[in-house]
């Protein structure tokens, strides 16, 4: 409904850096909220139940994937799903922007982990080798199967950050990987993330 009247995403207006936490607010304002069932509104406060502490599938604290963020605007969908969206770019290709979007499914309620309940997607707005205007969960394909690699990087397991397990589920036709499918594709069982 936004590209029908908004026209495509690569025309959409995203501010150049520095960004500041009202150019999210302004990106939800005109390219979201009118097209979703908002419950509450939570814009830019860092307050309430919009805001909150998260955890990495590998029990690490999550700054990056936190809805305290003070650059994002968050709101509720009516179906408990909380939504923060922050404008951003690669620090490595500044002309690369992308309006990163972090959802917990069930909003503050536990357990608030990356890769279990939250999930991260990019509006992709530019971006050297992808197509211009595609909305992507991060990871390639071949990352977010890779559910060996271990460390802190995105990939989808419990000795990783869990940032992958959306492409994961993505790459599964929308279904959480089984235990079977996991080893399958060269997953420690005790690393399993669900």
């Amino acid at each position: 409904m936004a590209f029908k009247d908004h026209g495509s995403m690569v025309g959409w207006d995203i501010a150049n850096p520095p960004f500041t936490r009202e150019h999210a607010q302004d990106f939800v304002d005109k390219y979201m909220a009118p097209y979703l069932r908002i419950a509450k509104n939570c814009g830019i406060s860092t307050t309430d139940d919009c805001s909150y502490d998260s955890v990495c599938l590998n029990n690490t604290p999550s700054s990056t994937f936190s809805f305290r963020d003070p650059y994002s605007s968050r709101f509720y969908l009516s179906d408990g799903t909380l939504l923060s969206v922050q404008i951003g770019n690669e620090d490595d290709y500044p002309q690369d922007r992308y309006a990163a979007i972090l959802f917990d499914i069930n909003g503050h309620k536990k357990p608030n982990i990356v890769g279990k309940d939250i999930f991260y997607f990019r509006y992709q707005l530019i971006k050297k080798g992808l197509p211009d205007g595609s909305v992507r969960p991060v990871g390639s394909s071949k990352q977010a199967n890779n559910f060996a690699r271990e460390g802190n990087s995105g990939y989808c397991n419990t000795k990783s950050w869990g940032t992958f397990c959306a492409r994961a589920i993505m790459n599964n036709n929308w279904k959480i990987p089984t235990k079977e499918q996991f080893v399958d594709l060269g997953g420690n069982p005790e690393h399993y993330p669900w």
